[in-house]
């Protein structure tokens, strides 16, 4: 009998420790899972015919703990920027803030200039362009106008590593950098049909660090590829556009940090 009840004793025993492990993983599975939905803000005002028009979509992450608030930060402080085009005025918490700021800008300008006739916008889309239990990769695109000859559109990309909740750099997502350029830049003369009898220098058409091709400060992943992405005037001159280049991760084992 005390045998028996020595086997119960110890077989519970062994269910209440299975069980604390398995919440444990579980929990652990928890803190790293998040989702999210898409946000939108957009305000309009318009003195006669011009008007001042923002329009802002990005997504929004929840998750338990700080995980989702990192990210949602690093988008919001994004966003500011559009808005503020570099004035340090604008260092702010508050995106509705640099909104209404963006307006009353405009506004003061007109009230200035009464004679001027030019609209202003900025228009700002973050998207998720790849997402599994440990990496995330956001797109963020801009397109603003606010006088000029013409408006400015900038792509960034936020890369995260969700396992240590930080915001992933350029330089630690390439492991070999020699191996990466050499990939792109044979992307990059097919994409702009480049002569294969010339040199980059030779073709005259792009702008070029001391002579020599480089990486485009917009790396991130979509989907199985390494996107490459060089915005007007990095590279080029703004009438060529800018410039994309997809290359398989499949192709860039040991050469790029594989999410």
């Amino acid at each position: 009998m005390k045998e028996g009840c020595k086997s119960i004793r110890g077989l519970f025993m062994t269910m209440v420790l299975l069980a604390f492990f398995a919440c444990g993983q579980d929990e652990n599975v928890e803190l790293k899972k998040i989702s999210h939905h898409i946000k939108e803000l957009n305000k309009k005002s318009c003195i006669d015919e011009d008007c001042a028009e923002v329009k802002l979509s990005f997504p929004v992450f929840e998750g338990k703990r700080n995980l989702a608030d990192k990210i949602n930060l690093h988008i919001k402080q994004q966003m500011i920027m559009y808005l503020g085009w570099g004035e340090s005025e604008l260092e702010v918490d508050s995106l509705q803030y640099a909104v209404n700021n963006f307006i009353k800008k405009f506004k003061n300008i007109k009230e200035e200039f009464p004679d001027s006739h030019q609209s202003w916008y900025v228009d700002a889309q973050g998207a998720v362009t790849y997402s599994n239990s440990k990496f995330l990769s956001l797109s963020m695109l801009s397109d603003s106008y606010t006088g000029g000859a013409h408006s400015n559109q900038i792509m960034l990309f936020m890369n995260f590593d969700l396992d240590r909740g930080v915001l992933v750099k350029k330089d630690d997502i390439i492991l070999n950098e020699t191996k990466l350029l050499a990939k792109a830049k044979n992307a990059f003369r097919k994409y702009h049909d480049v002569d294969p009898e010339k040199s980059l220098a030779e073709d005259g058409r792009f702008f070029l660090k001391d002579g020599e091709f480089f990486l485009p400060a917009a790396i991130g992943y979509e989907d199985s590829e390494l996107v490459l992405f060089y915005n007007s005037y990095e590279i080029a001159p703004y009438a060529m556009g800018q410039t994309e280049l997809r290359i398989p991760l499949d192709q860039l084992e040991g050469v790029v940090l594989q999410p």
